[in-house]
């Protein structure tokens, strides 16, 4: 850390001229925000670009689903990158562990996943909102593209270990996938290397007549914009009635700050205008597109 601030000397210099609506973005999100060190317990190879990684920290392991946290991805002496880089909280055990899932290929990735045992790592976390989900839902269709299945698993995990029924679709190629024995058993997963709103056509003949989206109550997706709107349409298409709540969305964008004073993860929805590393990361799929 800086002299006790979870930001760079050289950020801190612009800090003072950030926007009064920014500053009470911030206040309010700030009380859930925490820097910390965290030392990495275990740190696993899933495939050729994605690692598992483990880190002792109490504050990380209360973490709820579609959270995530900023890490500086440097040595401590360094300030190159000056922005810290957000990593997924892939999983988190409400004692004192918590678990990313790393991609090589990300800003930062290469660089968190050569961490061995015993390094002490520069956290800020954990960011963001909750995935919103109602008491009483059973069954949760879950979509997501590439290494941002990080940002959904925790969110499987626990709905499958509560006994709700979790489909789980996947666009990633084979080599790159994440495993089956990360997730609970329970969990139906599926993966293609193509577009990942096809495997909702695929999972309709797998034991069901009925596409999923029919038979869900709630539908989590994380990937690009064109995705997002691809899936709305499609949900139009094959819902009735789709009330508010139904569907959220994570946009795969950066998030340069993580904490609302950057300004730089602005998306206009149909209620306005949200940042979205504070306001999310999943928005209200009705309201996003």
């Amino acid at each position: 850390m800086y002299g006790g601030s979870p930001y760079p000397p050289a950020l801190k210099r612009i800090i003072p001229k950030i926007t009064t609506t920014r500053r009470l973005l911030l206040w309010r999100a700030y009380p859930i925000i925490a820097a910390m060190d965290a030392i990495v317990l275990d740190n696993r190879s899933l495939s050729p670009s994605l690692h598992w990684l483990t880190v002792a920290a109490p504050t990380l392991a209360r973490a709820q689903a579609g959270q995530f946290v900023m890490a500086h991805c440097t040595a401590p002496e360094s300030a190159d990158p000056l922005l810290r880089c957000p990593f997924w909280i892939a999983a988190a055990d409400n004692h004192s562990t918590a678990s990313f899932l790393v991609d090589t290929g990300e800003p930062g990735g290469a660089w968190l996943a050569a961490q061995r045992p015993g390094t002490t790592l520069d956290l800020l976390g954990p960011l963001g909102q909750p995935i919103p989900h109602a008491d009483g839902r059973r069954a949760t269709v879950l979509l997501a593209e590439g290494s941002g299945v990080g940002a959904v698993t925790l969110f499987a995990s626990r709905a499958a270990v509560a006994g709700n029924a979790v489909m789980l679709l996947l666009s990633a190629p084979e080599a790159d996938r994440l495993p089956p024995y990360v997730l609970p058993p329970d969990v139906e997963y599926l993966a293609t290397d193509g577009d990942v709103l096809s495997l909702l056509d695929s999972a309709a003949t797998v034991g069901r007549l009925d596409s999923p989206l029919l038979w869900a109550d709630s539908v989590v997706g994380v990937g690009s914009a064109a995705t997002a709107t691809k899936l709305a349409a499609r949900i139009r298409r094959d819902r009735f009635n789709w009330k508010p709540g139904f569907a959220h969305y994570i946009l795969n964008q950066p998030f340069p700050c993580g904490v609302g004073l950057c300004g730089g993860c602005w998306h206009s929805t149909r209620r306005g205008d949200r940042l979205v590393c504070v306001a999310g990361p999943a928005l209200d799929l009705r309201d996003a597109v």
